[in-house]
């Protein structure tokens, strides 16, 4: 066929997409951490937080009044891509006990497309996990009351 690439997972185009997905993904991370530092302030934002005796870390917890909660932001590609992650983090988090969100920030797949992704799903998450859309999330954020410093 001519093809010079045979091999996706290795080399210098697998080089160049982890380049750009790391970019996109901490470009994100830093949109999320500016709306969460607005809302609740810099002492209340704990950024990658280690949980479970450091098997894993999470973009951010948040500390509120009457509520705390981490945050896993990331971007699916498409569908098969939103289940794929979805499931690993499901494992990932299995022991984490707190409330969790998974923020996915793919315009593309908004919060309907997830929750039939989560309706059609196996296994389904645990009640303290939710998979939100950016829009969802910031729904939610409107709802949490901040902690103050005294």
């Amino acid at each position: 066929m001519g093809l010079e690439t045979l091999d996706f997972t290795k080399g210098s185009i697998r080089s160049q997409k982890a380049q750009y997905i790391g970019k996109r993904g901490l470009d994100f991370e830093k949109e999320i951490r500016k709306v969460l530092l607005e809302k609740f302030g810099e002492v209340f934002v704990h950024e990658q937080k280690p949980f479970n005796d450091y098997v894993g870390r999470l973009d951010f917890f948040v500390y509120a009044k009457n509520n705390k909660f981490g945050i896993d932001v990331f971007f699916a590609s498409d569908i098969h891509s939103l289940m794929g992650c979805i499931n690993y983090k499901q494992r990932l988090y299995k022991n984490f006990t707190d409330g969790l969100i998974l923020l996915q920030l793919n315009p593309e797949i908004d919060q309907r497309i997830i929750d039939q992704c989560l309706s059609n799903k196996k296994n389904a998450l645990p009640s303290n996990i939710a998979v939100l859309s950016l829009d969802k999330f910031l729904e939610f954020l409107k709802t949490i009351q901040p902690l103050h410093v005294l």
